[in-house]
C-alpha cells in the first residue's frame, strides 16, 4: 500500500523543527541541558544490546529498551490493558479486530498503516524476536490476518486463552519498508535497523561504556512526560542519587530509616518481586530425579539465614509452589519445607557429590547471588558435599543455562510479584520450558511432569479469572509436591526518588519494576 506522507517530505520537516530548536535553545543545568528539557537518568547496569526485537538481551532491563522504541498495539498501565498505537480493539471469540490512532508515523517520518501490523505478524512467525510472545513456526499463535483498510487489521489466532488479547497487543510494530528485504534480523546492522515505532528514538548507543539515550519522537500521538530518558554509568548509586546524577534507585534496607523518613523522598514498594531459585540438570544428576533427593535440599539448605543474612529481613522464604507471598495468586495451602538438618543428612548419608553450583557475578544485585550461592554451599559441604561456586556475567550464565552446560545454577531475577499465571507455564509445562534466554523461561532440564504440565494448559486456556486461580492455586500445590526446581527466596525492595523531579513512574497491573515500564516516561492516559 502507498504510504500517504512520503520520508523525503516528513524528512525535510523534521529538519526545519530540529534546525528552529537549535536556534533557540539555551543552556540549562541540573537535568535541564536544553531549555525546558526534562532528562530522566537511569543507572546503567550493563550493555542490553541494541534495542531492536532481534538483538537485544533476553532479560527484562533489555526488553524494557526496545519497547521504548517500538511501539505496540497495547501497553500496560496499574488497571490493565490500554490503547497504544490502537485507538480501539474489539474481541469476538478468536477473531482480534484493532483499528489504528490517526497520524502515526516511524521515526523516519514513514506513516504506520495496517500493512506494518500484517507484516510484523508475519515477519516474526519466520523469525521471533528475542522478547517472543506470539510463538514461532507452527506454534505461532496467529492464524491469518486480514487487512480492513488502511487503519484497521482484524487478526485470526488458532485458539484464544486468557492471554492471547495481551500477546498480540504486545507485538512490536516493525516498519515494512526496511524489514522486508532483510534476510537475517538478527546480524542486520545496516540502515533503519533502529528506526522505530515507539514513543522514543535511540539517540545514543555505547556499548563499550554501557551507555543509552532516549529522546522523545515529537510525531508520536501521545504525549511524553519527559524529553530524554539517559541510562548511565555511575560507581556509587547512592552517592550518584545525592548528586542528582540519577533520578531513582533501590533503597538498602539499611539506609530505609535515614531516607524514607525525608518528606522530600518519596518511594515505590515492589513485594517479593525479585526472587532466587536454583536449577538442578536432572540430565548431569540424574539422582535427584528421586523426590526424596529434592526434599532433601530444601530441608538441608537454611533458606532463613538467606534472607536474614543477605536480605537483611527485606523477603520471605521461597514458596515450594515458586509463587510468592504476598503475590493476588498465592496458594497459602503449598507443602512448606522447613530447615531440617537431621532429616536432610538421614536422606544424603553414605552419599557423595562433587558439584558445581553457577551463578552470577554482576553488580546489578550487588552480587547477591554469589552470596546465597556460598550459603548454600556452607550448608550442603556440611551434608557432605563438596561444592565449587563458578560465578560468570549474566549473559554467560543464561547462556550457559540455556544450552544445559550447568550442574546446578543459581538465578536471581525480578518480576516475580506479577506474572505468575504466565511464567509458571514457561518455567514448569514441558513443551513450553527452556524456549528463551529469560530467567522466566528457565526450567528444570531432564524432568518432566505430566500433570503439571497439564495444569499449566488448562489455567492458561481459562478466561474465567476465578476459575483460573482456582486451577492455579491446584498447579501450585502439584509443584510443591513434586519440587522439580528448589527456590531459596524472594525480596521485597523500595525504590525513592526525590519530591518534584520525574513524578509518572508507575506500575503495571502484573509487572512492579516502574523504571522498565514505557507508560513511567509518559504522560498519564
Amino acid at each position: 500500500m502507498k504510504k500517504q506522507l512520503t520520508k523525503s517530505i516528513v524528512n525535510k520537516i523534521i529538519l526545519s523543527l530540529f534546525i528552529i530548536v537549535i536556534l533557540f535553545s539555551t543552556v540549562g543545568c541540573g537535568n535541564e541541558n536544553v531549555e525546558n528539557e526534562k532528562i530522566v537518568r537511569l543507572e546503567s547496569r550493563g550493555n542490553d544490546g541494541l534495542p531492536n526485537p532481534f538483538r537485544h538481551t533476553s532479560r527484562g532491563p533489555a526488553h524494557s529498551k526496545a519497547k521504548l522504541v517500538y511501539g505496540s498495539l497495547l501497553e500496560s498501565d496499574a488497571d490493565g490493558l490500554i490503547n497504544f498505537l490502537a485507538e480501539s480493539y474489539e474481541v469476538s471469540g478468536n477473531e482480534y479486530t484493532f483499528k489504528l490512532k490517526d497520524d502515526l508515523y516511524f521515526h523516519d517520518g514513514e506513516k504506520i498503516e495496517s500493512t506494518d501490523i500484517l507484516f510484523s505478524a508475519e515477519y516474526y512467525k519466520q523469525f521471533p524476536p528475542v522478547s517472543n510472545n506470539l510463538g514461532s513456526g507452527d506454534k505461532h499463535i496467529v492464524k491469518n490476518v486480514v487487512i480492513i483498510d488502511e487503519k484497521t487489521i482484524k487478526i485470526t489466532t488458532h485458539e484464544t486463552d486468557a492471554n492471547t488479547l495481551k500477546n498480540l497487543g504486545s507485538m512490536k510494530i516493525l516498519p515494512e519498508h526496511i524489514w522486508e528485504n532483510v534476510e537475517d534480523p538478527y546480524s542486520f546492522d545496516g540502515e533503519g535497523k533502529i528506526v522505530g515505532s515507539g514513543p522514543f528514538e535511540l539517540s545514543e548507543y555505547n556499548p563499550t561504556l554501557e551507555i543509552y539515550e532516549f529522546t522523545a519522537f515529537d510525531l508520536f500521538p501521545l504525549k511524553q512526560s519527559c524529553d530524554k530518558i539517559q541510562f548511565v554509568q555511575v560507581s556509587d548509586p547512592i552517592l550518584a542519587f545525592e548528586r542528582e546524577e540519577i533520578d531513582i534507585i533501590t533503597l538498602p534496607v539499611d539506609l530505609y530509616e535515614s531516607y524514607l523518613s525525608n518528606p522530600d523522598i518519596l518511594s515505590i514498594d515492589k513485594s517479593n518481586d525479585y526472587g532466587v531459585k536454583m536449577l538442578v540438570n536432572f540430565e548431569i544428576l540424574p539422582d535427584f530425579l528421586d523426590k526424596e533427593m529434592r526434599e532433601g535440599l530444601y530441608y538441608g539448605i537454611d533458606r532463613n539465614k538467606i534472607v536474614e543474612s543477605v536480605y537483611r529481613g527485606a523477603g520471605d522464604i521461597g514458596s515450594a509452589g515458586y509463587v510468592p507471598q504476598g503475590s493476588v495468586y498465592y496458594n497459602d495451602d503449598v507443602i512448606k519445607y522447613e530447615y531440617d538438618f537431621e532429616k536432610a543428612q538421614e536422606i544424603f548419608q553414605g552419599k557423595e557429590y562433587e558439584i558445581t553450583i553457577l551463578t552470577s557475578n554482576n553488580t546489578d544485585n550487588n552480587s547477591e547471588d554469589i552470596q546465597i550461592a556460598e550459603l548454600v554451599k556452607i550448608d550442603l559441604e556440611k551434608l557432605g558435599f563438596d561444592i565449587t561456586v563458578k560465578a560468570v556475567d549474566f549473559s554467560t550464565r543464561d547462556s550457559l543455562i540455556g544450552s544445559g552446560d550447568y550442574e546446578m545454577a543459581i538465578v536471581g531475577n525480578g518480576g516475580w510479584g506479577g506474572k505468575a499465571p504466565e511464567y509458571l507455564s514457561t518455567i514448569f509445562a514441558d513443551d513450553l520450558k527452556n524456549k528463551g534466554g529469560n530467567p522466566h523461561n528457565m526450567g528444570p532440564i531432564g524432568y518432566a511432569n505430566e500433570k503439571i504440565t497439564e495444569l499449566c494448559h488448562l489455567q492458561m486456556a481459562e478466561t474465567d479469572m476465578k476459575k483460573r486461580i482456582e486451577i492455579f492455586h491446584e498447579l501450585q500445590y502439584e509443584i510443591s509436591k513434586e519440587i522439580p526446581i528448589i527456590v531459596l527466596a524472594t525480596k521485597s525492595t523500595k525504590v525513592i526518588y526525590k519530591n518534584g523531579s520525574h513524578e509518572t513512574w508507575t506500575k503495571t497491573y502484573n509487572y512492579q519494576q516502574v523504571e522498565q515500564n514505557v507508560m513511567s516516561y509518559m504522560e498519564k492516559i
